[in-house]
């Protein structure tokens, strides 16, 4: 599954330039997913508050909360939100299915539940930048999403 994930609480000197941020977004990504693009187009803003990797996430297995930064008394965990999230389950945190697959009722516990719609980050209009060309950093010089290759069966009936 294509995703684009929001890493929050990023310490600023990991931020401070567009290389520090495509270095930090590739060894954060690569705790989540697979990472595919990393989004740089608001470092040119002194203040940010998240940076943006697009990822591809096994859907099967349950989606990340947060990553951790550093270790000991340093250690920082960096809160995770995602864009366009479709329904997860509560309970186990997968996308393969939602909570009522389990028969016990989620309204009894809810404060054992340790994923909910606080992961899904749902992007307001006003959030859309203008393309900026270049600024989006592609993994392996290859785009995420490929191309559907037309099969055999659609290109001999394309004359009829």
């Amino acid at each position: 599954m294509n995703i684009w994930v929001r890493i929050y609480n990023i310490p600023p000197v990991l931020l401070d330039s567009e290389e520090s941020a495509h270095n930090t977004g590739e060894s954060l990504g690569t705790i989540i997913g697979t990472v595919t693009k990393i989004d740089t187009r608001k470092i040119d803003f002194n203040m940010i508050d998240y940076l943006r990797v697009g990822l591809i996430l096994d859907a099967t297995k349950p989606i990340r909360r947060c990553v951790a930064i550093g270790g000991g008394p340093s250690k920082r965990f960096c809160m995770l939100q995602y864009e366009r999230l479709p329904t997860i389950c509560h309970v186990c945190g997968k996308v393969s299915h939602s909570t009522e697959f389990y028969s016990i009722p989620v309204e009894a516990r809810p404060e054992h539940l340790q994923y909910g719609d606080w992961l899904r980050y749902v992007p307001k209009k006003k959030d859309a930048q203008p393309s900026q060309k270049g600024r989006i950093r592609y993994i392996n010089n290859a785009p995420p999403y490929a191309k559907p290759t037309p099969s055999s069966s659609q290109t001999s009936n394309s004359n009829d």
